[in-house]
């Protein structure tokens, strides 16, 4: 009897346990499913951070192509507003708007110019009519306010601008004229500056039959030289008839002669 008892609560104990590891092998594998959701989980984080970063990547391209885009845009903004204003002028040395407007700024030095368009009628350029004085006299002669702009076979440009009309004299006479006050001025397009004339010099500039455009004495002048057009400055610190200088004959990269690449004379015309 005592040895059947026992055998129950042998039996009793076993199923116990077979019950026990049962109900563990289920918590196991309840473990097991909540770990494989987990990596999962942990995979579409994964996968989602990866597409994140790819279009992250995408966002990136798309903003670089469209600040191309707008700079490619603008650029071609500036350069239409460019060509609109340069062709104000038909130069063929001054190529920024930047240095139309420094010589404009100039011209309208008071404030009645300033309310006024200006027009620029190419007279004279030596690549088209020819590097000859003669020709400059009688493409220039008898008009009043002419811009000269000059460029050296070193790529310096500069010139000067007159209200006073050139005038092929006889070979025995040198005119010389003398601008209103405030009017008469040289420049450097190279450096932007100005030189103005000084109201108290006797003359700005001096007409001869085998010169050029001659401004003082001399902050420039052009000549022929063996079928070539020439030029010449003696412009140092030490002279006043133009504006101060902080260098001897910098506008011409501290060179006293030069020789002319090309040279452009324009009729200013004030408009309403």
């Amino acid at each position: 009897m005592l040895l059947k008892n026992n055998k129950n609560i042998l039996l009793k104990r076993i199923n116990n346990l077979e019950d026990l590891v049962k109900a563990q092998n289920n918590e196991l594998e309840k473990y097991k499913n909540i770990a494989i959701e987990q990596k999962n989980i942990i995979e579409k984080i994964n996968n989602l951070e990866k597409a994140s970063n790819e279009q992250k990547k995408e966002i990136e391209k798309i903003k670089n192509w469209k600040n191309e885009y707008d700079y490619e845009i603008q650029e071609m903004q500036a350069n239409k507003i460019n060509k609109i204003t340069l062709s104000k002028i038909d130069s063929k040395i001054i190529n920024k708007i930047e240095e139309l407007e420094f010589l404009e700024n100039r011209l309208k030095n008071n404030e009645i110019l300033k309310k006024k368009n200006i027009i620029f009628k190419l007279l004279y350029r030596a690549t088209q009519e020819g590097n000859n004085i003669r020709t400059f006299h009688n493409k220039c002669d008898n008009i009043k306010g002419t811009l000269t702009i000059v460029k050296t076979t070193k790529g310096m440009r500069f010139g000067g601008y007159t209200e006073q009309n050139w005038y092929n004299s006889d070979k025995s006479n040198r005119i010389q004229r003398k601008d209103s006050k405030g009017v008469c001025f040289c420049f450097s397009l190279d450096l932007f500056k100005i030189y103005n004339f000084n109201d108290n010099s006797d003359f700005s500039i001096q007409c001869l039959y085998n010169y050029g455009p001659y401004f003082g004495n001399t902050f420039f002048r052009i000549q022929n030289n063996n079928g070539l057009l020439y030029g010449y400055t003696d412009y140092t610190t030490g002279c006043g008839l133009f504006g101060k200088i902080d260098n001897d004959y910098e506008f011409n990269n501290g060179q006293k002669e030069f020789s002319v690449i090309e040279m452009e004379v324009f009729q200013i015309i004030f408009d309403n």
